[in-house]
């Protein structure tokens, strides 16, 4: 099975249609999240009427970022960084709540070995797997949630973020028997790596693939390969 994992895009319309052509060829897509909130030129229209026309794909998984959160959901508690009322109403006039209701918070690769969120758990967060219906069921409804919340190192009150907020850099830590792939903590141009626990005992790295979106993981018959978008034709 081939699966495509994208990570956050924030709004980058143009390297997003260069990459679609591959996505198309996948049997999955899982993108992590963060599609909105341009630090440059706002494309956050033309990216939501991206998501309004392939968001019913099958076999395309769509999770969420911090970014998205606040346009999502309407509890004051989500906003961050990059966000206004204005782009709000214009998402808001793309993007149903049906639509919103097709995200989630996370997946894993088809054969369970790797774990996918926007930003990971650690040991003391892995609880939010478990907690994951209850977290959006709360946010859909304008309250919020433990697992929404942002931790110290990114400004918030948790002592950790949850799998939307959690720092790759400075909170990170594997879980128990499950690989992550994560993206949020754009800090570096290359793929990060953390060594920890894998499925069935084994152990391997841990990844972070957010890189301004310069990158995107492809993984077929258990083997992951990082391809440059720059490199695909």
């Amino acid at each position: 099975m081939k699966e495509i994992i994208v990570p956050d895009i924030h709004e980058q319309f143009e390297k997003l249609n260069k990459l679609e052509s591959r996505l198309l060829q996948a049997d999955r897509v899982i993108f992590l999240g963060d599609w909105f909130d341009s630090f440059n030129e706002p494309q956050h229209i033309q990216t939501a009427w991206w998501l309004k026309k392939h968001i019913d794909i099958k076999g395309w998984e769509f999770l969420l970022g911090n970014h998205d959160c606040h346009y999502a959901f309407s509890n004051a508690g989500f906003i961050c960084s990059g966000y206004s009322p204005k782009k709000k109403e214009d998402i808001a006039n793309i993007l149903t709540i049906e639509d919103w209701a097709k995200f989630k918070v996370f997946a894993y690769t088809h054969d369970k070995e790797f774990l996918l969120s926007h930003a990971g758990l650690r040991p003391e967060t892995e609880r939010f797997l478990a907690q994951e219906n209850e977290a959006l069921a709360a946010a859909y409804t304008g309250g919020f949630h433990d697992l929404w919340a942002a931790g110290r190192a990114r400004g918030g009150y948790a002592k950790f973020g949850g799998p939307t907020w959690l720092d790759f850099n400075r909170e990170f830590r594997p879980i128990d028997t499950q690989r992550q792939i994560v993206g949020h903590t754009s800090a570096s141009a290359e793929i990060r790596r953390v060594r920890g626990a894998g499925k069935n005992g084994s152990t391997g790295n841990n990844y972070c693939i957010d890189t301004g979106f310069r990158h995107a993981a492809f993984y077929e018959d258990g083997t992951l390969e990082f391809l440059k978008l720059e490199d695909l034709k």
